[in-house]
């Protein structure tokens, strides 16, 4: 349908954006690589402008042939957010989790892509460093749930972790994240901005992200850090946030970032902007 569209629009002289939401490979079989070069670059080559999430999807726009490129963030409806009730200690005490102990999760489909493998390795170096964290899987499967099962067992983690293999939908999601101190999210392929850091940073949860699922302007605001895929340094570093406290601070800042940064209002007000600007040649015709 976007080809089609892309080529009526090109064959008319009509102006289009073009916004990938995540969908650019950067890397992939033959049959990926064949196809973007017959449809994919034509598309983002003809195209008045384009938009991507993250600095890397902005580049990869750009090697597809983009010309005018910008970056505006993933939006999230803070209003709908907002409406919910945030039923502190509910999820702790319902799986009997203390106050001071920490509590670090991840909400995402049981999924090879996800990066389980690695991240169940952390989760297994953290436990070694600390007896008081928790940690919670929650999601539903996609393929992956046994692999993840298994090699919780082989870490002998099944103790540690709360795994909820129903998915958490609205109130129940609210509810873990506003009992989690640090949400963690290390994908194994690029997945650009991923709505559910986003929403458990409006609920002041401290992120720990891999580039592959890059939010710009975290660092910046110290709502979070990225990690390296190293499982040494990033042992340490996330040790380091939590004994010295460091990761109570991002989480007073992370409800800041997402509300200036990816409120929907202001999303699209960057996008009107675009809108106007492309249009603008075509209203004085």
């Amino acid at each position: 349908m976007g080809i089609k569209t892309a080529n009526i629009c090109t064959k008319n002289n009509i102006p289009y954006i073009f916004i990938p939401f995540g969908s650019l490979q950067s890397s992939g079989s033959f049959i990926y690589k064949l196809y973007d070069y017959i449809f994919t670059d034509k598309m983002v080559r003809n195209a008045s402008y384009s938009i991507g999430q993250t600095p890397h999807e902005r580049d990869l726009l750009k090697c597809h042939g983009a010309g005018s490129v910008d970056v505006i963030n993933l939006p999230i409806d803070i209003e709908k957010l907002e409406k919910y009730p945030q039923n502190h200690g509910f999820f702790r005490k319902k799986y009997n989790i203390s106050t001071g102990e920490i509590l670090i999760g991840i909400i995402s489909r049981f999924h090879e892509t996800k990066g389980y493998d690695y991240l169940l390795e952390l989760f297994h170096a953290l436990s070694m460093k600390s007896e008081n964290i928790k940690f919670v899987i929650a999601g539903r499967d996609d393929g992956y749930e046994d692999k993840i099962v298994n090699k919780m067992g082989e870490l002998n983690l099944s103790d540690r972790i709360i795994f909820i293999n129903s998915g958490v939908f609205n109130q129940e999601k609210v509810d873990l994240l506003v009992d989690m101190d640090i949400f963690i999210l290390l994908p194994n392929i690029y997945e650009e901005t991923v709505t559910a850091s986003l929403e458990a940073a409006f609920f002041n949860t401290c992120l720990l992200l891999n580039q592959k699922a890059a939010a710009p302007m975290l660092e910046e605001y110290n709502a979070g850090l990225y990690l390296k895929n190293d499982l040494k340094q990033d042992t340490e570093n996330i040790m380091k946030i939590i004994n010295n406290r460091e990761y109570k601070r991002m989480q007073e800042q992370s409800r800041k970032w997402v509300s200036e940064e990816y409120a929907l209002n202001h999303v699209i007000e960057k996008h009107i902007n675009v809108f106007n600007m492309i249009l603008q040649p075509h209203r004085k015709q």
